[in-house]
This record gives structure tokens, sequence and C-alpha cells, in this order.
């Protein structure tokens, strides 16, 4: 695909059967019948999230899920095996760590080198609970819930320390 930005944007490995470009108008989504679902920066053409599901089939719908005005986060996919995704835009780069909270319905990721706690909407979304995550001066590497979701353990990379979070 060009813009008129004259950049190409390559990725998927079939045609690609679909757009949907966001409320702010700063990412586009792609499907194709590749299996793939890729979510681009309209300003600078760069791939910021890429969904592989061979298994699903083509994928034959996308949307853009705006249920606030903190961000262009959340997004919805459907595909020929009839199953929906609903994904969440939640870390520019690698998840190192995930951790479930079956007692406040939470979900606590640790990627881009920061914590995250995300909580699970009725809609049975997940919303962010910290808009911009303070940047850390060490890489957050593993997460976990404790004290029954109460408190928060997160072990740091380089620095040796765990950081423990109790409200």
């Amino acid at each position: 695909m060009e813009f008129a930005n004259n950049f190409t944007l390559t990725r998927h490995t079939k045609a690609v059967n679909g757009l949907a470009i966001s409320k702010h108008r700063a990412l586009l989504l792609t499907r194709g019948n590749d299996g793939r679902v890729v979510v681009w920066s309209l300003a600078s053409g760069e791939m910021i999230q890429e969904i592989y599901s061979p298994a699903a089939g083509y994928i034959s719908a996308i949307t853009w899920a705006d249920v606030d005005d903190r961000g262009e986060t959340m997004f919805a996919f459907g595909a020929s095996d009839g199953n929906i995704q609903i994904t969440t835009i939640g870390h520019s780069g690698v998840i190192e760590s995930l951790a479930w909270d079956p007692n406040h319905c939470r979900l606590a990721s640790a990627g881009d080198g920061h914590p995250q706690v995300w909580n699970l909407t009725p809609d049975k979304t997940f919303m962010p609970m910290v808009s911009q995550p303070e940047k850390q001066a060490y890489v957050a590497r593993t997460i976990h819930f404790y004290d029954k979701g109460a408190s928060l353990l997160v072990s740091y990379l380089e620095s040796g320390d765990v950081l423990v979070d109790v409200p």
C-alpha cells in the first residue's frame, strides 16, 4: 500500500482485504487473507503491532473500538473461523511478563521496561489504569499479584531490586 507521504506498508503475504483508520487519525489497521492484522503509524509508516493467526483463516472484519477519549488503544477483528478478538495495544515492545488477578479481574503486564495494570471492563475489554506509566531507571522483567490482588510485585532486570507496591 502507498500513501501520500510516499511510504509503502509491507507485511501482508496475501491480499489486503480491509482498512480502518483510528478516530484520531494516527493509526491504521490492515487485515488480510494471510491471517494477519497489522497496526501501522500513519505518521511514520512504522509497524506498531502484528497479530498473526493462521489457524483462524483469513481476517474478515476489523474496527477500532473507541470506548473513551484516553487514546487509540483498542480494536476488534473477526476471522473466517467465526471468532471475534478484541485487542488492546498495551506496550510497543516485547511483553516480558503477565499476571492475572482473579479477585479484582485485573491483568498486570511488564513490557517496554515498565509495569502496567489493566482493569477488565463490563464489556470484557481491558483498560489501562495508568495512561502513561512512569519511565523506570531499570527494565521491568516480571510481575505478580499477591495479597489477594491488593499488592503488586515487580522485579527489575539490571537492578536486582524488587518493587513491592502496597496500596
